[in-house]
């Protein structure tokens, strides 16, 4: 449990250092991904957790957009099991359960792409939302 908020913690100064030399910042997911992973290892976090994280996230440097590539947990798991000889460490339940945790996701800036696409086309799509937010 506290190496997921370690984790959170080192990715935030690490955004902020980046912001404050003027960089743009560009992430995929960002800390959304430690929300989903803690809430799937152990379930709904408790009180403390709970002050920890709302005080990271005020303290958070954001970035200036962060991209998640949505693909169906039947997909992915099909996708797991031939990439791994048929074996995969997470069952289609647990895939479906994480899918729902990051379609509740409701940030600002989080540009969801269909990765059901081809790859060329999906690549373009994020090639091209980058292009936009380098010229803003």
């Amino acid at each position: 449990r506290q190496m997921c908020i370690r984790d959170r913690i080192g990715l935030l100064a690490w955004v902020a250092l980046l912001r404050a030399a003027g960089k743009r910042v560009v992430t995929e997911r960002y800390l959304w991904d430690n929300q989903i992973i803690y809430r799937e290892k152990y379930g709904e976090p408790g009180w403390l957790a709970r002050a920890l994280w709302a005080i990271i996230r005020l303290a958070a440097a954001r970035p200036d957009a962060a991209f998640m590539l949505e693909i169906p947990p039947g997909e992915s798991y099909r996708r797991v099991l031939a990439r791994t000889d048929g074996v995969a460490e997470e069952s289609l339940e647990v895939l479906a359960y994480r899918a729902r945790l990051y379609a509740e996701l409701a940030q600002p800036r989080l540009i969801t792409i269909d990765a059901m696409q081809p790859a060329e086309k999906v690549f373009e799509q994020v090639w091209t939302e980058a292009a936009d937010l380098v010229a803003e």
